[in-house]
């Protein structure tokens, strides 16, 4: 009796349960494994590069059996043992999400792949303008943990921070006017005299923003002539207001008061 011993199959059971049936060679054992044992195979990632699912970056240097593993698609649950096709590749279904759902919106439109790339994950490209607060002058150049910090989570470890954050620059960023500014519910505008590219005061009008226009000779003045450094609780900050608005506040009087004359 001649026994069949031209293909593996011959003699031995799928492993894989079919998953490779479909392949140019149809899943033809000796493509990976030798006679010399199973283990380990020949299939190296410029193998996995042919596939619908090329290695890319980070992913290069990982152990097969990280993704290739019982348990992982439905493996070892009346499936194969070890599972070689997937539902789906996106990121969410190896990685947990580190945000909790709070960057959901991005990612149910491009996958993690809107802010993270396969080389790294601190490497992140990202359009802020998609958020409806585009970053511009000094912002874009602060990193995104300086605003996006770590809050504390009642579920896990502290996660960096993404909604629910305010747009208000004193958030960020202490009044240097101590104040002076600051509307009746507490909050100042800061961005009626500054912009984002710096913190001059480049928008003020002082014959529009401030009671006191300034014309002729007062026009010429340098603002630290009036406005001056002033100490209160052991800060110092530029005096805005309030100021004296009459020439004696400013200039006093050389006519020398007449006796019983109030000052």
């Amino acid at each position: 009796m001649r026994i069949k011993h031209d293909r593996c199959a011959d003699c031995h059971t799928d492993a894989h349960a079919g998953q490779l049936a479909r392949r140019a060679d149809g899943g033809r054992c000796e493509t990976c494994h030798d006679v010399n044992g199973f283990r380990p195979a020949r299939f190296g990632p410029e193998d996995h590069a042919k596939t619908a699912y090329p290695l890319l970056g980070a992913h290069l240097a990982v152990a097969c059996d990280q993704c290739h593993r019982p348990g992982v698609g439905g493996a070892g649950r009346g499936g194969p043992a070890v599972p070689f096709r997937f539902a789906s590749t996106r990121c969410a279904d190896c990685h947990k999400d580190p945000h909790r759902g709070e960057a959901a919106r991005f990612v149910a439109n491009s996958g993690c792949e809107a802010c993270h790339r396969v080389d790294s994950w601190r490497q992140v490209s990202f359009d802020h303008a998609q958020t409806g607060y585009p970053l511009s002058g000094g912002h874009a150049r602060v990193a995104c943990a300086s605003c996006h910090r770590r809050g504390d989570s009642a579920n896990g470890p502290p996660v960096q921070r993404f909604v629910g954050l305010t747009r208000a620059c004193e958030t960020c960023h202490r009044d240097p006017h101590q104040g002076q500014f600051a509307r009746a519910a507490g909050s100042t505008s800061c961005e009626r005299c500054h912009t984002t590219a710096d913190l001059k005061a480049s928008k003020f009008d002082h014959a529009r923003d401030a009671a006191y226009k300034l014309d002729k000779a007062h026009a010429r003045l340098a603002c630290s002539t009036c406005h001056q450094p002033k100490a209160r609780n052991g800060v110092t900050f530029i005096r805005y207001k309030p100021l004296p608005t009459t020439c004696r506040g400013c200039h006093g009087s050389s006519r020398q008061p007449v006796e019983g004359e109030h000052p």
